[in-house]
């Protein structure tokens, strides 16, 4: 990723941290959690501070604060990497995002019918922007097929053994 002047990450809301290997690391609000999180180039979320009215044993109103941490991370038997966020506080109610979409949101929105993520690595928990290449399902399809992934848990179908078809789920080609 290209090195930004102080203007630019002003305009477009990011706050930039140097490490000691000479990386730079963006770090930009996560789009419908403004405020609440931030999303950066090399794949890692973090929640902000912040402070909500929350009622307490004698229903008045007490002011409670969160400290902003790194957020931690689940990963799916599939490899895939999830994170729970929360949009309003005290109201417990989690949502299990990928991580390599808030990453590639960092982008800017997704084109409409380009939703498939391919990691051209092929490590699923390396969740870097230079390791997300944004492709629709069909392309994404072909591309591990030339690799010769026919699916993730199947080496071919299970009705008719072939891998020339494109698989369409559970096991079986588009076919069958």
């Amino acid at each position: 990723m290209a090195v930004r002047n102080k203007s630019t990450a002003k305009q477009l809301n990011e706050r930039v941290q140097r490490h000691p290997d000479g990386t730079s690391e963006f770090w930009r609000g996560v789009p419908g959690y403004e405020g609440l999180y931030r999303v950066s180039n090399l794949g890692r979320v973090k929640s902000l501070k912040r402070a909500f009215l929350k009622g307490s044993r004698w229903d008045k109103p007490m002011l409670t604060t969160i400290k902003g941490r790194m957020m931690k991370l689940r990963v799916s038997r599939e490899g895939q990497v999830f994170i729970g966020l929360v949009k309003k506080e005290g109201e417990g109610k989690q949502y299990q995002t990928r991580e390599d979409e808030l990453v590639l949101r960092f982008v800017g929105p997704c084109p409409p019918s380009m939703e498939a993520c391919h990691f051209p690595d092929r490590d699923t928990r390396n969740n870097r922007l230079e390791n997300l290449q944004i492709v629709s399902p069909s392309e994404h399809a072909t591309i591990h097929n030339q690799l010769g992934d026919w699916s993730t848990h199947y080496s071919a179908c299970i009705e008719c053994g072939t891998t020339e078809r494109p698989h369409k789920g559970r096991g079986y080609c588009e076919n069958c």
